[in-house]
């Protein structure tokens, strides 16, 4: 939430922090005290060491032992080799936690962006072990090694990194026009060679990581209807594994986040029977609108008062492209109906990972930032409306404090 304040409307800007503190609450709730482990007196650990240290502490998911060389890490080493130490860790199995993993450990980073890195880093990153040491690995699930051992696939290609990197270096790429799709095929073998090949061209890792975002974006904005509601949550985790992928490659050059894009391509890969068929997204242009933008934002609104409405929803955030519309009041129309639901833990961060999206690819790429507002504008009209409850609690909030009498007795 704090991650979309800045992008949300003025009077949206206190329900996003209402909707943070609330759920946060709700989590505390009557959990005990979490007692911190201690770093270890030495302070002239090497990073190779602590690093190795902390990765085998994550691999016999010995939480307390990967916590306290985490904290030597954090008193001993600089932000962006405490990210690279982390974030390896968080590949060092494929896709880990339905990618819950990595995205919580990006969002603890992005937290101390917020609350202060050198106040709080140690409570802050120190949370996320747990996210490590008690995950699911992906390679020990079936649906990872039948009829495609797909595991086996990323694995051999994490093995072939070093001289793929080497071979890179001094190279300069260029995404290539129908790379995206290449990485929506139904060849899973050929999915990795495009990777591997862009890595050997001199792809870097927050190029790669773009381009299988911008795939996953594809999955959730594609989503057809005719599916189990529940598979929404199959094409969201891979969605904002991608993107945290993505946002990771800012915080460190760890060589090892080309196994995050290998991971997330492959999840891609799984989930390509959830566009069959492919939703019928409007082209650009199709609508040929006059319309007032702000006119189609309020029924965008609209159509989220209405149960099924996804469709309506895509053709709406198309339509306020062609009528040549702000996309950043786009944008806070969105998040305006975000906040008056009572969304989901998935829904807050479905519209984040799209208004990221939206601010990574550019205003250069115009059919680029139309999927990336389309995919979690579909998403949360699958998902709305709510009873509506935390809105009902945020307006009596809101009259108390202005000092409004919510009854009057005679």
């Amino acid at each position: 939430m704090a991650n979309l304040h800045g992008a949300v409307g003025p009077r949206d800007k206190r329900r996003a922090m209402f909707l943070g503190v609330r759920e946060v609450a709700e989590e505390c709730a009557g959990e005990p005290p979490r007692f911190q482990q201690y770093a270890f007196d030495n302070r002239s650990l090497s990073k190779s060491r602590l690093k190795e240290w902390f990765r085998d502490n994550c691999e016999v998911r010995d939480a307390d032992g990967a916590e306290r060389v985490l904290l030597t890490a954090l008193a001993n080493l600089p932000r962006e080799d405490v990210a690279d130490i982390v974030f390896t860790a968080a590949t060092d199995h494929l896709y880990m936690n339905a990618g819950h993993t990595l995205d919580f450990i990006n969002a603890a980073f992005e937290t101390l962006e917020h609350v202060g890195y050198d106040e709080h880093a140690d409570a802050v990153l120190a949370s996320t072990v747990e996210q490590l040491t008690g995950a699911t690995r992906s390679e020990e699930l079936s649906s990872w090694r039948q009829p495609v051992d797909i595991a086996e696939l990323c694995l051999d290609a994490a093995d072939r990194l070093p001289d793929l990197v080497a071979a890179g270096r001094g190279r300069e790429w260029e995404r290539p026009e129908g790379f995206v799709e290449t990485l929506l095929s139904d060849d899973p073998e050929a999915v990795v060679d495009a990777l591997t090949g862009a890595i050997r061209e001199g792809a870097t890792t927050a190029q790669l990581a773009d381009a299988v975002a911008r795939a996953a974006t594809r999955r959730v904005a594609y989503f057809a209807t005719n599916n189990e509601f529940n598979d929404w949550n199959t094409v969201h985790h891979t969605f904002t594994y991608a993107d945290a992928v993505h946002r990771a490659t800012h915080k460190t050059d760890a060589v090892e986040l080309y196994r995050g894009c290998f991971d997330g391509a492959m999840s891609v890969y799984l989930d390509r029977f959830l566009n069959q068929p492919r939703a019928p997204l409007p082209d650009p242009g199709e609508s040929d609108s006059d319309r007032d933008p702000a006119a189609i934002r309020e029924d965008l609104l609209a159509a989220f008062d209405e149960q099924g409405q996804v469709n309506r929803a895509a053709r709406l955030v198309g339509e306020h492209f062609d009528a040549g519309g702000d996309p950043d009041a786009l944008a806070k129309a969105l998040g305006r109906g975000l906040l008056r639901e009572d969304a989901g833990f998935h829904t807050l961060q479905n519209l984040e990972a799209g208004v990221r999206r939206f601010e990574a690819v550019g205003a250069d790429e115009p059919f680029e930032r139309r999927l990336a507002l389309m995919a979690p504008a579909r998403y949360m009209a699958a998902h709305f409306p709510t009873h509506r409850e935390a809105e009902q609690t945020f307006s009596i909030a809101t009259r108390l404090h202005r000092g409004e009498r919510l009854h009057e007795v005679e």
